[in-house]
């Protein structure tokens, strides 16, 4: 493997049931070769683990890491300390991505500390408007807050919170050491791209 891939894809797993087995074809399966997947097992205990393993056997982009439960967010935090990457990316291991989606990122913003684009989001009827609330509600007090504004021709709301569909710099995050609040159980996403947004070419 690359000692430096173009990308590294943190991917935290807890019981991620029948989802997980289509999140990492989609992922391994991509088109951008140059990758590592980094699979941080924190302490599944419904077979999660074992398709770690087994796709880390067949697959020598994937490193399969085990670790006590203690969360997504320390999970996520294990992750960034161990990539190599250029550019890291997290996928949530109920997500999927396009085959090509790495293809079509790897040409630009080569002068960006972080990268923004789109997702197609699946959610239950009785989730969307709780959704919609509290992105509406809460982000935009973070963003005060924080000092961040948000740019007029981007970043919607339901973009700007998740620290998936984005790419961050891997030395950006090595340099300013950010990393995932692990006392908060809901906003944790929010609050990280907040303080990563605003330290980014500062």
């Amino acid at each position: 493997m690359n000692e430096s891939p173009w990308i590294s894809i943190i991917i935290p797993v807890y019981n991620a049931g029948q989802y997980f087995e289509e999140c990492l074809q989609t992922v391994c399966g991509n088109t951008q070769l140059d990758i590592e997947i980094i699979l941080i097992d924190d302490g599944s205990t419904d077979g999660s683990g074992n398709t770690a393993r087994k796709w880390a056997a067949k697959d020598v982009r994937v490193r399969y890491i085990q670790q006590e439960n203690q969360g997504c967010s320390s999970a996520r935090n294990h992750g960034i300390e161990l990539a190599r990457g250029k550019w890291i990316m997290f996928v949530d291991a109920d997500d999927t991505i396009e085959p090509d989606t790495m293809k079509k990122l790897e040409p630009k913003f080569e002068d960006a500390e972080i990268v923004c684009f789109g997702c197609h989001m699946n959610l239950p009827e009785n989730m969307t408007e709780l959704h919609k609330l509290e992105s509406a509600i809460t982000e935009e007090l973070a963003l005060s807050a924080c000092g961040v504004r948000r740019p007029e021709n981007g970043l919607p709301e339901t973009n700007f919170a998740s620290m998936c569909w984005k790419l961050y710099r891997g030395d950006f995050l090595r340099r300013t050491n950010l990393k995932i609040d692990r006392e908060l159980v809901r906003g944790e996403d929010l609050l990280f791209n907040c303080h990563a947004f605003s330290e980014a070419y500062s």
